[in-house]
Formats: C-alpha cells, structure tokens, sequence
C-alpha cells in the first residue's frame, strides 16, 4: 500500500503531484504508516501528455479525503519437527480450525494543508479515523476487536521537503499503550524518508520506477531489517488523469523477544539470541508481494483510485521443533475525493489547464 506523489513535465514550471503508495497487533503501526503514506496529496496538471516528473510532496492550501477499504483473510498453522513436545502436537489440529479467520475494516483519511507563509513553509495534518472494523472466525462469528482510536499526522513542510513530525495517537487505543511516542516517529519518519530520495525523476508512459524503502523495526519491539520495494510504470496519461500498474515486494527478518523463566517473574523476556542457532527459536521471516491499479487526477493532485492484493507470508520460531506459520491476503481499495474548502480560507491554487 504504498504512494508516491507526481508532478507533470511542463517547459516553463513544475508543479507538484502526488500518487499513493494488519497482521499482529504490533506490525499493525507499521501497516499504519503505509496507508498515510498512500494518502497524501497527488499531481498537477502537464504541459507534455507523455510524461509526469516525480515529487512527492503536496501543495499548501489543499483539503482530500481518502477512503480505504481492506478485506484480509487469515490462517495459522503449526510446522512441527522431530522435536516437538507432545503439548504442541495436541494444539496443531486446533490451531488449523481456530486460526482461520477474517477481517473487514473502513479507514478514512482527511489530508488538511495551510496556505504558505512568507518564509515558503506550511504544515500538513492527516487524521485517520476507522470507521468500520469486523473480525469473524471460520464460523463466521463475530468476534471483539480493540479499537485503534484516531491516528493524527503532523508535518511541516518547505521547499519540497518534510522538516518535521509529530504522531498523536488515542491514548486509550492499545497502539499508544505499546508503542512510545519516539517509536512512532521513527516508523512514520521511515516511511516518508523513501519520498525525500525521487523528487526531480521523469516518467513517459511506458517506463517505470522502483521505489525501495529500508525497514528497521524499534529495538523494544523486534530487532528488524528489511526492504519494501514498489514498482511503477506509468501506463497512460490522457486528459490530464495518470494510470500506474503498481508492483510491491516485501522482504524482512526479525529476532523476537522470547519468554523464558524470568517473564513469569516480571522481568523482562529473554531475547532471542539466547536461544541456539539450530532450533531458531524467536527467529521470524515475513515476506509479501502484490500488485494493483491506481489512477490519478493531475489537475487537483487526487487520487481517484487505488486498488491493490497483497500476501504476507510469516514464519516464526514458536519452541524448539515448532514454527508458527502465518498467511495473509488482503484486498485493499482506495477512493479519493476534494473537499470544499474550509470557511474564510482563500481555495487553493490550480495550475492551468
């Protein structure tokens, strides 16, 4: 789920365009931060039909909202080897019924910019509230999920570039409960940095970008290292409205924290590399790939449409002889509209044409 923003190729100026980019409860950030990603602000018209320049920040004095709608399917299954305890044999027949199950979410993202100051800053606000969230098991009964509260992104921009961050999340949501404010910041800085490398890049219809991204997870949830990469290939640009076919990859390794006798003292967990290199206890492997559409509108910087079908693979180290193996697929679909420009603000600025 991964947005860039654009702006189209014109002989005497370049303005900006933009086009956008849950698992266990705390990769559930991490997802978070993509779909601001792909909700900023998108490209402005072009003087050249055949070709959009990249940068990805959006224009002051703009107001657009984003509907996100994901459907994700999921199963769990235990991998038991030679050494498995009896226990786990017991619970993998379980463990294929009861971890098979389903989750409908809505999302929907408001993208607020002030009008520039003298000096050529302005800040940007995206709220992101959810609107629906469902899980239902094999059955299909409904069951509880906790409630994520509203996420608010704060940046302040100029010339083209983040200069600052801020997250505010729902005290009361489990999110705000598990994951410091520095932490927060660090994912979302992370996930925008990818934005600061591509400004300045021309696209024609036909050829194609590769955006990577380098993911380190926080030392107090998992030591993490990976790469998420998009692929755009603009496909056709008429009237003013920019298609992209959109390839992700997704490639990561983590050592979790693994409770040992002093949990149950209250001490902190054991960390993985306390267990042997041979039974890979802790260790876990977390792949993903898709793809998908997604169409802008130039003239306005929106995104019209964005739909994309990803599947996360993950394998955990559980206990000796036993991994965990987890799937994902999830339908992602989002719609974007402008809103009306808030009460005594001058409207924004569009470029010709």
């Amino acid at each position: 789920m991964l947005r860039i923003a654009l702006t189209a190729h014109a002989a005497r100026t370049a303005p900006s365009a933009s086009f956008t980019a849950r698992s266990l409860p705390r990769p559930r950030l991490a997802a978070l931060a993509l779909s601001f990603a792909i909700g900023l602000p998108g490209a402005a018209i072009a003087a050249e039909p055949d070709s959009v320049t990249m940068n990805l920040m959006p224009l002051p004095g703009s107001r657009q909202q984003l509907d996100l709608k994901t459907d994700m399917r999921m199963a769990m299954a235990m991998e038991l080897g030679p050494g498995a305890p009896e226990s786990a044999r017991a619970n993998a027949d379980k463990l294929a019924e009861a971890g098979r199950f389903t989750m409908q979410s809505e999302m929907r993202q408001t993208v607020l910019t002030t009008p520039k100051g003298k000096d050529g800053s302005y800040t940007m606000q995206a709220d992101m509230v959810t609107l629906k969230s469902e899980m239902r098991d094999a059955q299909g009964n409904v069951k509880p999920m906790p409630s994520m509260g509203k996420v608010v992104f704060k940046a302040g921009l100029k010339d083209d570039q983040i200069q600052s961050i801020n997250v505010e999340m729902d005290p009361n949501s489990p999110m705000a409960q598990a994951w410091t404010q520095e932490m927060s910041q660090q994912i979302f800085d992370k996930s925008f940095d990818w934005m600061r490398k591509f400004n300045g890049t021309t696209l024609k219809v036909g050829e194609s970008i590769e955006l990577p991204m380098d993911v380190a997870l926080p030392a107090q949830v998992a030591a993490g290292m990976g790469k998420v990469v998009g692929r755009y290939t603009l496909t056709d640009l008429t009237k003013g409205v920019a298609s992209f076919d959109v390839g992700v990859k997704m490639d990561m390794s983590m050592t979790l924290p693994t409770p040992g006798a002093s949990a149950a003292s209250g001490a902190a967990p054991a960390p993985a590399e306390s267990a042997s290199a041979a039974d890979g206890v802790g260790q876990a492997k977390m792949t993903g790939a898709g793809g998908g559409k997604m169409v802008i509108r130039m003239a306005d910087r929106l995104m019209l449409r964005n739909d994309m079908a990803l599947t996360l693979d993950m394998d955990i180290g559980v206990q000796p002889g036993v991994r965990m193996k987890m799937k994902m697929e999830m339908d992602m679909q989002g719609v974007g509209k402008t809103l009306a420009a808030a009460k005594g603000s001058a409207p924004a600025k569009k470029t010709k044409g």
